[in-house]
């Protein structure tokens, strides 16, 4: 019977190898898993503008350029002007939070002929930092209402366990009062397009409307979540209202303020 049994099996793995009989399902080489879901992108830009002109004529070159490159701002101002820094040194700067489908639209359309040559145009007008952020893959700003309000968090970590329980403890009383998370994963990277950014984190969120972010800020955890930002690191956070319909001038430039 071993003779037998030992023959029968030779001559089976024989066949296998041959391809004349067919694999155990189960004994198959797994599937590779299925790619995750891209997300949007995002441009941050921080600014001041110097020389009003100059800012001017960028401004007005810049609606096609975005359109072009399938952008559209979600927000954009400065202080008095939908944007209210909620903490950090930058109380003077204005903001520029807008959408791409994907990073590499945030790219392409950066590094891109005509933004390049737009780009040009405020040349020795101002001070930018500018970033491009990863989004989650909801893509929740999508089909933002046109209420909403967008926070814009950036980050030097001093201690990387607190500030995991910051992010941790924000995510919950966020989406408390409606909010989403827009950028994807918790490192909060970011690729560097000029200036010196500074920070190593940067984090994008949305609620409904102002009304929303008022709730959360005057929620009892919110005390709690400062404190706790605090010990993670040193924060700049803004607020900025959702972008108006209609083309709006560049941050920094003095005819919006």
């Amino acid at each position: 019977m071993p003779r037998i049994l030992a023959a029968f099996t030779a001559v089976a793995a024989g066949l296998l190898a041959a391809g004349a009989l067919p694999m155990n399902e189960a004994a198959a080489a797994p599937a590779a898993p299925a790619p995750a879901a891209a997300g949007p992108g995002y441009l941050v830009v921080i600014g001041k503008g110097t020389d009003r002109e100059r800012m001017m004529a960028y401004s007005r070159a810049l609606p096609p350029v975005y359109a072009k490159a399938g952008g559209r701002y979600l927000a954009i101002g400065g202080p008095g002007r939908g944007v209210e820094w909620l903490d950090g040194p930058w109380r003077d700067r204005s903001l520029v939070l807008a959408r791409f489908d994907g990073l590499p639209q945030v790219l392409a359309f950066w590094w891109g002929d005509d933004y390049r040559e737009a780009v040009r145009l405020r040349e020795r007008a101002g001070q930018f930092t500018v970033v491009a952020v990863p989004g989650a893959p909801d893509d929740a700003a999508r089909d933002a209402p046109a209420a909403a309000v967008y926070l814009v968090e950036a980050t030097v970590t001093r201690d990387a366990d607190a500030h995991a329980a910051y992010r941790r403890a924000f995510g919950t009383l966020l989406a408390a009062h409606g909010g989403r998370v827009l950028t994807a994963g918790d490192a909060g990277g970011y690729t560097a397009l000029e200036g010196d950014p500074l920070y190593d984190r940067m984090a994008l969120a949305m609620l409904p409307s102002r009304a929303a972010l008022d709730a959360m800020l005057a929620d009892p955890r919110a005390a709690e979540l400062r404190a706790l930002r605090e010990r993670g690191g040193l924060s700049l956070l803004a607020v900025a209202n959702a972008a108006p319909a209609a083309p709006v001038p560049a941050p920094g430039a003095p005819a919006s303020r």
